[in-house]
């Protein structure tokens, strides 16, 4: 909160104060539902189904709901915040957010291992 305090008496513009003080956002999951989340989402982008950011955030909002967790995201929307997901992937440099594009299933075919090797 100290950081926090003094960012505002040195007058940082009001964004670049929130990237800085990303750090002080409490995870609303613990690290082992944190790493299943993640470990999904590449699982996914592996099977040639990459998730949006609203994928990412409604599955996040999702896991929150169905295990009792306390979360603070907003019931109309039914899915995580944008700075929640923003400070999600600074945890997970691992993740990275592309535009899906959507893929033949003929072209998938060819990606199976006795094909490719």
């Amino acid at each position: 909160m100290k950081k926090a305090l003094e960012a505002v008496v040195a007058g940082m513009v009001r964004r670049q104060q929130h990237d800085n003080l990303a750090f002080l956002k409490r995870p609303v999951f613990t690290p082992q539902l944190e790493e299943e989340l993640v470990s999904y989402m590449l699982a996914m982008k592996n099977r040639m189904y990459g998730l949006t950011t609203l994928d990412a955030r409604c599955l996040a909002y999702q896991l929150a709901e169905r295990n009792g967790i306390a979360h603070n995201y907003p019931n109309q929307n039914k899915a995580a915040g944008k700075d929640c997901l923003r400070v999600f992937r600074l945890r997970h440099p691992q993740l990275s957010i592309r535009f899906p594009e959507s893929t033949s299933v003929a072209r998938e075919m060819e990606f199976n291992k006795p094909v490719v090797t």
